[in-house]
């Protein structure tokens, strides 16, 4: 086989070893991502773009493996190729903080700043003064309202109180599965416990505009109810 054969072969190979990469991590199957990646690690593609994308997806594919020293090795070499490369979407917290760590150690120094120039003293001024406020208008004495029924406003107050502490605890079960995502150390356990935080903060939001449009009910009720005999 002649050279640029050898070369055109090479070529087409890494783009399909990559995505055959992409789906083993996706499908949890981080041996087999590694194993996809390996002939691209014996023979780098000639692209930096695809040789950096190949040092990403073994750093992913490591960390899973619980190989972390081996993982920060893989990404500290795609970010010498690409400094802007960017993790694929719902990575795991934990490898996106060594990945970002790895990454400000290739970010460059920032210049000494000049210290700042005193500033003039400015020239007192008197103090304007301010123009006197109107008198205010005496307060006008209004008709008593009508009493009304205080019945239908107390229930949908105790309706909006309900709804408002199904929300606070719906809430804080959010927050907990929050931080249990950012806790896990794999993928699948990371992307569920996100997913049930999801769900939860959306029956928080609901259940607190039930209560916000109770409260307005009972508002409503008690100044436009009907009027108790």
């Amino acid at each position: 086989m002649s050279l640029a054969a050898v070369v055109m072969a090479t070529l087409a190979a890494a783009p399909a070893a990559l995505d055959e990469a992409r789906a083993a991590y996706e499908a949890l199957d981080f041996d087999r991502c590694v194993a996809a990646l390996a002939p691209l690690m014996a023979e780098p593609p000639s692209d930096s773009a695809e040789r950096a994308q190949t040092h990403v997806w073994m750093g992913l594919c490591e960390h899973q493996r619980r190989h972390v020293a081996t993982a920060e090795r893989h990404f500290d070499e795609a970010l010498s190729l690409d400094p802007a490369l960017e993790l694929p979407p719902h990575t795991s917290p934990k490898v996106v903080a060594l990945f970002e760590s790895v990454r400000a150690l290739h970010a460059p120094a920032a210049p000494a700043k000049a210290p700042p120039e005193p500033a003039l003293a400015a020239e007192a001024r008197p103090a304007e003064r301010a123009p006197p406020l109107p008198a205010a208008a005496p307060p006008t004495l209004s008709s008593r309202p009508a009493a009304r029924s205080q019945l239908w406003p107390r229930l949908a107050l105790g309706f909006s109180a309900l709804t408002a502490s199904t929300g606070l605890v719906l809430g804080l079960l959010a927050n907990q599965a929050e931080t249990e995502s950012f806790a896990q150390h794999f993928q699948s356990e990371s992307l569920a416990a996100a997913a049930r935080s999801r769900g939860l903060a959306v029956g928080a939001n609901v259940a607190y505009g039930v209560a916000a449009a109770s409260l307005a009910a009972a508002a409503l009720l008690y100044f436009f109810g009907p009027v108790s005999d």
